[in-house]
């Protein structure tokens, strides 16, 4: 899939969203955008799940309300996952589907995921750091500049 198709469901998925577009959100646009067109590798990885650290806030209404709906279902199947201690991607579609799996770049310590924010967020609602689950993330080996607009985007959002 080219990059401007890649690009595309992107924006379709986050339609709902538009009216309350502002510099944040181009930002992590184009920063995605550059990710995704200038990535040099694409590897799947088993990480520990609070190694991994969102790229902007759920701040928004129909992100909480997502999110609380993402919690419940995820809450059904606690258990099962806690038994298995392991959410690959195959098992994550099922509990959380979503068009994408989860797109992280490394820096150093975290996992930063710019694909499944509102994912992540509802496992580590449900999930204590004690519960040792690893997740499986897609790491994206990025050029060093989209790295320098990532943690542009992690400072305006206030995460670091």
């Amino acid at each position: 899939m080219n990059f401007l198709h890649r690009f595309w469901r992107y924006l379709i998925g986050k339609t709902s969203e538009i009216k309350d577009l502002d510099y944040k959100d181009a930002l992590l646009a184009a920063t995605v955008a550059e990710i995704q067109a200038f990535k040099k590798e694409e590897t799947p990885i088993l990480v520990p799940l609070e190694e991994v650290v969102p790229i902007h806030r759920l701040d928004r209404e129909n992100a909480q309300k997502k999110l609380k709906e993402r919690v419940k279902e995820l809450s059904k199947h606690k258990a099962a996952i806690l038994e298995k201690k392991v959410l690959t991607k195959k098992e994550l579609v099922k509990y959380l589907p979503s068009i994408s799996h989860f797109k992280v770049v490394f820096d150093d310590p975290h996992y930063i995921t710019f694909e499944g924010n509102g994912r992540l967020e509802a496992l580590k609602e449900v999930f204590k750091e004690s519960d040792n689950i690893q997740l499986e993330v897609d790491l994206i080996e990025c050029t060093s500049s989209a790295l320098k607009k990532v943690r542009k985007v992690r400072k305006v959002n206030n995460l670091i």
